[in-house]
C-alpha cells in the first residue's frame, strides 16, 4: 500500500479472479494445512478400481496407483476435490492431505502421477470433464492437458496411474462418487435435501428444507451401471432419490422409490466445485424448482439450464 500526497491510502486497482500473484511474504510454501471438504473416490472405468495413494504412504512422492476402493472418508483411496477458482481442481487425499501431482511437472507421455505437498502449481491442478459416455470423465492436468491413465490398461491392484495423451479409451476414463453419508444444499438457496417429515413411504417427493441434521438430510451414494450413482436417504436406505415414474418430462417430481433406471444419477463437477446431477434415463437436471429460497421447494428435473437452481454442493 502507499500513499498520496495528502496522506490518503492508495489501494491500487482490483485484479481478476484466477490472475496469478507471489505468494504473500508471511507465507511459505508448501502448504500443508488440511482441507475441508466431502471426499470422493475417483474408480476407473477399465478395472474398477480406486485412484489411491499406495501404502497409504504419507511422503512427498508417495506414488498414486489403483487400489481397492476403501469406502472409507478417511481411506487413502478417498481424495476431497477443491476447486482452485480458476476451473480447475486440486485433489487432496483423505489420508495424507498431499495433493495429486505430476512428477516434476513433466509433460511427457508416461509421466508418473504421484503426491506432493500443495506447492499452488498447474502442474498440481486436475481437469475433470465428462467424456460423453456416461457418467465417465476425464481427468486432464492444467499445465499439460495429458490425462490420467492406467498403465497398459491393467486391471491389476497395484496398477501405475500415470498421464497420456487423451486416447479416449477406457483405462482414462473415470467416475467420482461421494464416500459416506454426506448433506446436500441447493447453491441458490443454501437449502438441504429433505424428505417431509423424514418419512421412509416410497413416492414421497423430494424437498429443500433448512439444515438439522436430521437423518433425512444425509445421503450416501452407491455406485450402479456407467460410472452412474445411486441416491440413498439416511431415512430410508433401501430407497433412492428417482424421477418419478421415469417420466421424461420437465417438471417431473423426483421422489424416493425403487433403486431402478429412473435413479440413476451423473454427478458433473462444475468449475466452482458445485455438481450438476443429470438423469441418467432422461437427460434433464436435477431442479430447484423456480430457485426457491422457502423450506418445503421441491426438487424436480428440468432441461439443463446451467442456472443456480440445478447446482448443489456436497458436503460431510
Amino acid at each position: 500500500m502507499t500513499f498520496d500526497a495528502a496522506g490518503e491510502p492508495v489501494f491500487g486497482t482490483p485484479i481478476a479472479t484466477g490472475t496469478p500473484i507471489a505468494v504473500p511474504s508471511g507465507e511459505r510454501g508448501p502448504i500443508t494445512a488440511a482441507v475441508e471438504g466431502a471426499p470422493f473416490e475417483v474408480v476407473n472405468r477399465n478395472s474398477g478400481l480406486c485412484l489411491t495413494v499406495a501404502g497409504g504412504s504419507p511422503a512427498d512422492g508417495g506414488d498414486v496407483v489403483q487400489g481397492a476402493c476403501g469406502n472409507t472418508a478417511r481411506g487413502a483411496s478417498s481424495w476431497i476435490l477443491d476447486p482452485t477458482a480458476d476451473g480447475a481442481y486440486r485433489f487432496v487425499n483423505s489420508a495424507t492431505s498431499k495433493v495429486l501431482d505430476s512428477a516434476s511437472c513433466g509433460t511427457a507421455d508416461g509421466t508418473d502421477a504421484r503426491q506432493w505437498a500443495w506447492l499452488a502449481n498447474a502442474c498440481q491442478q486436475w481437469l475433470p470433464t465428462p467424456s460423453g459416455d456416461g457418467g465417465y470423465l476425464t481427468i486432464a492436468n492444467k499445465a499439460n492437458q495429458k490425462v490420467l491413465d492406467v498403465a497398459n490398461c491393467t486391471t491389476a491392484t497395484g496398477g501405475d496411474v500415470r498421464q497420456w495423451r487423451s486416447l479416449g479409451n477406457a483405462c482414462q476414463q473415470w467416475s467420482i462418487r461421494p464416500v459416506g453419508p454426506s448433506a446436500v444444499t441447493s447453491v441458490s438457496s443454501g437449502k438441504s435435501f429433505d424428505l417431509p417429515g423424514c418419512t421412509s413411504a416410497a413416492g414421497a417427493a423430494l424437498q429443500q428444507h433448512a439444515y438439522l441434521g436430521s437423518p433425512c438430510q444425509s445421503y450416501s451414494f452407491t455406485a450402479t451401471t456407467a460410472g452412474t450413482v445411486q441416491i440413498r436417504p439416511g431415512s430410508a436406505p433401501s430407497l433412492c432419490l428417482g424421477v418419478s415414474g421415469g417420466s421424461t418430462a420437465d417438471a417431473a417430481a423426483v421422489t424416493q422409490g425403487p433403486c431402478g433406471a429412473a435413479a440413476a444419477w451423473r454427478i458433473v463437477p462444475l468449475p466452482d466445485g458445485a455438481v450438476r446431477f443429470v438423469s441418467a434415463l432422461t437427460g434433464k437436471s436435477l431442479d430447484l424448482d423456480g430457485c426457491s429460497t422457502a423450506d418445503g421447494a421441491k426438487l424436480q428435473q428440468y432441461s439443463t439450464l446451467d442456472n443456480e437452481c440445478q447446482r448443489f454442493r456436497i458436503s460431510r
